[in-house]
């Protein structure tokens, strides 16, 4: 998975010179590189490593940003890596909340509001979701079907799978009182793709609560 930690040594020059091309030519800034450098990342001639100047000189103006952390967020594969590996970057803000999904971005606001989540609550929370996420699940039938027997009848071995692995993502452990909690300091979510499932979640919130449903997955940081 692209959070994950991988050793420079595992890094391969050509998948970060073809990403790196790419958004040179789709951004305009193929001058940061070099018309004879381009020529050669062009014809697939790649022997070693971008300097490091180069790559920051393409992704400040590809990004409009000189924060490697913005880079970080927005990139992926070996490329997101060798940004991780190359440059400074505060990997609790940014390696570990770099959510995949609106699952993992529930999870995340769960463990950061200061009360935390035990399992079977995120395993509720998770089913729960999987439900209001149901293109055929009609807003008005929302007072009936929020029952915690029925949805985890219908999404419950799912969410355990899912909760199961999202904990072992994001390498949680169980705190003193029973749930998955983050301390204080390490609340800190600064990334594109957590703004956009948390925007998500908020839809989802939306469709399913209001004033009808006896269960509210956002309670705790709403």
């Amino acid at each position: 998975m692209d959070t994950q930690t991988m050793a420079a040594s595992e890094l391969t020059p050509t998948g970060i010179v073809e990403q790196l091309l790419e958004l040179a030519e789709n951004n305009n800034c193929i001058n940061e590189i070099g018309s004879a450098t381009a020529w050669r990342w062009r014809e697939g001639i790649i022997t070693r490593m971008p300097k490091k100047q180069t790559v920051a000189k393409v992704l400040k103006k590809a990004f409009g940003s000189d924060c490697p952390q913005d880079w970080f967020s927005k990139t992926k594969g070996e490329l997101k890596h060798y940004i991780k590996n190359s440059f400074s970057l505060d990997v609790t803000t940014i390696d570990k909340f770099d959510p995949s999904d609106v699952y993992e971005a529930l999870f995340i606001l769960n463990i950061g509001d200061g009360r935390g989540v035990t399992f079977e609550e995120l395993v509720f929370k998770l089913a729960y979701l999987k439900f209001c996420k149901g293109e055929d699940a009609d807003p008005a039938y929302f007072p009936d079907l929020a029952d915690e027997e029925m949805i985890l009848q219908m999404n419950g071995p799912w969410a355990e799978k899912k909760a199961v692995s999202i904990i072992e993502k994001f390498g949680i452990t169980v705190s003193e009182n029973g749930g998955y909690c983050l301390p204080p300091e390490r609340r800190h979510y600064s990334s594109e793709s957590m703004n956009q499932f948390s925007s998500d979640l908020i839809r989802y919130r939306l469709k399913a609560t209001g004033g009808r449903s006896h269960f509210d997955m956002w309670r705790f940081w709403s």
